[in-house]
């Protein structure tokens, strides 16, 4: 035999045999007689030893790593193991199973399991237990277990049985921690009841709401109406119906017209009559509204309540104010009538007792003066003379009563004249300058009307002469065929006429013009007021000659 070289290449020739020996051990000859065999053979066995602890050597590493992968996921794996052996003592657990009951592994080793099941669950687990014990199959359960803390969870069993020689020697159980989705089905469930009550108030609501209540779809086609809407139509509404199923087709034709415009605007009320199925028309203030659904095709909303009665009492009412209002024109037109009479009587009232202060107390005052101016006594004159002087005065008292009663020259030389002379007195009195202006020929008022308009004038005038700050004023008297219309203006302070909204006196209009006003109305007239702050006032009076006339006329 020759020998290698070196002892390297000796060695690798030993394990090349040795491998060789390995993969065929019946070729090794231990009889061999050679010496050199005889070591040969050894050391290659030695090899073969060695290449053979490697090789066990390395499984063991394999299976130690493939046994921590085993423990890192049966200890973290996210739902709990548990081994309970056949009187139902814990015999393994992974550490999510110890997070589940809360305790230490060490304390639940060789512990029963029954102690952390919820007391209100612990007689179904006994039955699941002893089931589980005979069953050759799977089984499963959901029970609440009572941690350490005292808490609950919820978790479902997952159970299959160990046997060996036919006797029972474990129960292998995977614990999944359903309180996530226990809470989920308690909310939905919650949910559907909460849903199920508000449809069932929703329901009750639409079938005793007293009034017609329907949803239509996008093509305002009806998919539902409330008991009242079918009562009154004497039909029972099947979803998707067109309009024209329920009423006349040139109805519906403009319901649906109506339906698109509040489809389009997304709110609507309109007044729409409608005959129910005993064929008596009845009117429905109808609410339509759009109904919005994400993702999906908007709805139209709509609520008819039966206003009938109502537009039948607002008819009436109509009827009634109509007759309430001829009658009140009517009473007015009577009283006014009876104002103007009356105010011409205290006109003539007033003439009768000028005549008579004329007349009577005037030619009295006379006779007097006329006797005491005869006495020639010198002892007397003072007294005389005294007494004569007090009685011009009563007698130009006397006459200017009588100018203010009722005018001489009006019914003498009539309303321009009197103006004139009116004219006279404001400026003698009060300083204000009058300006007249007449056009026409205003004469032909009765004297009871025209009396009226002068004293009307004279209160302007004066009102002019205390109120406004001036110290002209114009009097306009034009005279058009058909009215009478005197006007008085000055360039004064003037006032705001735009809270005069009735016919009565305030701080705005006082009581002078306000009478003036009532004094005019009652002979058919009216009266103008055209002021504001710092652009002066015109007040015009206008008279018709036709309702003049009338209102004289016995």
């Amino acid at each position: 035999m020759n020998l290698p070289e070196s002892d390297h290449q000796f060695d690798a020739l030993l394990k090349a045999a040795a491998g060789v020996r390995l993969a065929d051990p019946l070729k090794f000859d231990a009889s061999a007689s050679s010496i050199e065999q005889v070591l040969h053979e050894l050391q290659v066995h030695r090899i073969e030893l060695e290449m053979q602890n490697e090789s066990l050597r390395q499984s063991q590493v394999a299976l130690e790593e493939s046994r921590d992968r085993y423990m890192d996921f049966y200890d973290h794996s996210p739902v709990g193991y548990i081994t309970l052996d056949a009187k139902g003592l814990i015999a393994d657990i992974n550490l999510t199973g110890v997070s589940m009951l809360g305790m230490n592994r060490k304390q639940l080793r060789q512990r029963r399991f029954s102690p952390s099941v919820d007391t209100n669950d612990r007689d179904r687990w006994l039955r699941y237990f002893v089931e589980a014990l005979r069953q050759d199959g799977p089984m499963t359960c959901e029970i609440a277990l009572l941690r350490a803390d005292g808490s609950v969870i919820d978790v479902r069993l997952d159970t299959l049985r160990l046997c060996k020689a036919g006797a029972v020697t474990a129960l292998r159980m995977v614990l999944t921690n359903i309180g996530e989705r226990k809470a989920v089905e308690a909310a939905l469930h919650t949910s559907q009841q909460n849903l199920a009550e508000s449809e069932d108030r929703f329901s009750r609501f639409m079938e005793e709401l007293p009034a017609a209540a329907f949803i239509k779809d996008s093509n305002c086609r009806m998919i539902y109406g409330n008991r009242y809407l079918e009562n009154f139509l004497g039909v029972h509404f099947l979803p998707e119906k067109p309009t024209k199923d329920f009423v006349p087709s040139d109805i519906a034709q403009h319901m649906d017209d109506i339906d698109r415009l509040a489809l389009e605007r997304g709110r609507l009320v309109v007044e729409e009559t409608v005959s129910g199925k005993d064929g008596e028309p009845r009117c429905f203030e109808t609410h339509k509204f759009r109904i919005s659904r994400p993702g999906k095709p908007v709805l139209l909303g709509g609520v008819a309540i039966d206003i009938t009665e109502r537009k039948l009492a607002e008819q009436q009412l109509r009827k009634l104010t109509a007759t309430l209002e001829s009658t009140v024109n009517e009473r007015t037109a009577e009283l006014r009538k009876l104002a103007g009479r009356l105010t011409r009587t205290e006109e003539r009232e007033r003439r009768l007792l000028a005549k008579e202060l004329h007349d009577d107390l005037g030619q009295l005052l006379a006779a007097i003066k006329i006797r005491l101016t005869s006495l020639t006594r010198k002892a007397l004159q003072p007294s005389i003379d005294r007494i004569v002087e007090l009685v011009d005065k009563a007698e130009e008292s006397a006459r200017g009563i009588v100018r203010q009663l009722s005018p001489p020259l009006l019914s003498e030389m009539g309303v321009v004249s009197a103006l004139d002379w009116l004219a006279q007195e404001m400026d003698k009195v009060f300083g204000l300058v009058v300006e007249i202006h007449v056009e026409g020929e205003p004469n032909r008022l009765d004297k009871e009307n025209l009396a009226i308009l002068y004293r009307s004038v004279r209160e302007l005038l004066i009102n002019v002469a205390k109120h406004a700050g001036v110290a002209l004023a114009r009097v306009t008297c034009i005279d058009d065929g058909v009215c009478l219309t005197v006007s008085v203006s000055d360039e004064g302070g003037g006032f705001d006429t735009r809270p005069r909204a009735s016919k009565s006196p305030s701080k705005h209009v006082g009581f002078g013009l306000w009478s003036i006003d009532e004094r005019i109305s009652t002979l058919g007239g009216k009266m103008e007021v055209d002021s504001c702050p710092g652009g002066g006032t015109t007040i015009r009076l206008v008279l018709p000659y036709t309702v003049a006339a009338k209102e004289g006329s016995p």
